[in-house]
C-alpha cells in the first residue's frame, strides 16, 4: 500500500480498484493495486484478465 495526501490533508494509506464492466454496467472483472498505480496499468491489467478468461473457454 501506499500513501498519499488526501483532501483532509493527512497522510493516509490509500489504495486504487479496478474495475472492468460490461455494456449493461455489469463488473466482469476487478483488481485492487496500490495506491500510486496510474489508470492505464489498472485497466491493461484488467483486460488482459478478461481476455485470459475468454480464451480459457
Amino acid at each position: 500500500m501506499s500513501t498519499g495526501i488526501i483532501v483532509t490533508a493527512k497522510e493516509e494509506k490509500q489504495i486504487v480498484i479496478g474495475m472492468l464492466c460490461d455494456e449493461s454496467g455489469e463488473p466482469v472483472s476487478t483488481e485492487v493495486f496500490r495506491g500510486n498505480t496510474q489508470d492505464p496499468k489498472t485497466f491493461e491489467s484488467q483486460v488482459k484478465k478478461v481476455l485470459e478468461g475468454i480464451r480459457a473457454v
